[in-house]
């Protein structure tokens, strides 16, 4: 079965997911958390909490039982232990390797553990967007990052047809089951910001409802840009359009710096990282970060890194993933040509 084909895709109406096959679409929809009409799940909750409520383990031996904790009392006085002995600990946790969902017990429990994980990534200040911090296929993309390839779809059908696009950097913040929440949403075109989702979630529609003027695009709305890709590129896309990864480390670039006079500047106001090696054997380097305010080195470690490797030896090769790579005159200094460079990038990144 073609998955992309028009009259063979399957979408949930409810929630825009798309399914593999229509009995799947069948038996999603009429589950679907945003159909008003969808079968009634809680009996079997219900079952199960009624089962286990006011129970506990005893165990004396090797013997366990599942009984009212009314009846603790009277087993402890007949020698019973309250809950589950090692071994069968053991055997409950070997039995359960690969298959646990990492959810607490109770519903309590759950809301204390996601509240600790929460205090957690907010004291190390997470969240917000990063690189790669989605669940798709993650890639650079005309110097723009897209976390999955329903971005990436988008984002080359926009450029190949000359439609204005560029990465949105605005943080939104929404509120999602009591808890202040922020993310920065993908794309601004001439239709104003764009958010892309492959299907409607509970926390898609919260974010969508408190920033009305943000445009939800969802798997079944950009199809038309998935199937253009897709068309000329081929199913695995991404593959070909993804920009290579750098094969050559920081670490390993700089080894032995002192003799190779590598070294690697850093712009304060781009972030770019520029790496520049002496090609011959009179040229020294400098060493540190480039001072947007003053326009010079700071950090210099002075002579220790002086030095410069043969033409053959040099690591700046596009076989290793590096991009723009250019020879320059003995005459004009490295850092002039990293300030003109960095200044066209601020310029694309409006800064």
């Amino acid at each position: 079965m073609d998955n992309f084909n028009k009259e063979q895709s399957c979408f949930c109406k409810y929630c825009n997911k798309e399914c593999k096959s229509l009995n799947s679409l069948k038996q999603h929809e009429i589950r679907c958390k945003f159909n008003p009409n969808k079968i009634d799940l809680s009996y079997i909750k219900g079952h199960s909490n009624t089962w286990s409520a006011g129970r506990t383990y005893v165990y004396k031996d090797n013997i366990h039982k599942f009984i009212n904790k009314n009846d603790i009392q009277k087993y402890l006085n007949d020698g019973w232990k309250l809950g589950l002995n090692n071994d069968y600990r053991n055997k409950i946790s070997q039995s359960l390797k690969g298959k646990s969902t990492g959810k607490a017990s109770t519903i309590e429990k759950e809301i204390e553990r996601k509240q600790k994980i929460s205090k957690t990534m907010i004291e190390h200040k997470c969240g917000g967007y990063r690189k790669g911090s989605g669940r798709g296929h993650e890639g650079w993309y005309n110097n723009i990052f897209c976390d999955s390839s329903w971005e990436l779809a988008f984002l080359v059908y926009y450029i190949e047809h000359n439609l204005y696009i560029e990465r949105c950097k605005e943080k939104r913040e929404y509120i999602w089951k009591g808890e202040k929440h922020s993310y920065i949403p993908d794309f601004i075109t001439d239709e104003g910001i764009i958010e892309i989702k492959g299907f409607k979630t509970e926390q898609s529609e919260a974010k969508r409802l408190q920033n009305p003027d943000i445009k939800y695009l969802y798997g079944k709305d950009i199809k038309y840009c998935l199937d253009y890709t897709i068309n000329k590129y081929g199913k695995e896309f991404w593959k070909i359009l993804y920009r290579e990864k750098m094969k050559i480390d920081e670490k390993r670039f700089l080894q032995e710096s002192d003799k190779t006079g590598r070294f690697i500047v850093k712009s304060k106001i781009t972030g770019k990282k520029y790496f520049v090696e002496p090609i011959g054997n009179t040229h020294s380097a400098d060493w540190g970060d480039l001072d947007p305010a003053t326009k010079k080195m700071t950090g210099s470690y002075g002579e220790r890194y002086e030095g410069c490797v043969h033409e053959k030896d040099s690591l700046i090769t596009e076989a290793n993933g590096f991009e723009k790579i250019e020879l320059l005159d003995a005459s004009v200094s490295p850092l002039s040509e990293i300030d003109r460079r960095d200044r066209e990038y601020q310029k694309q990144m409006g800064l």
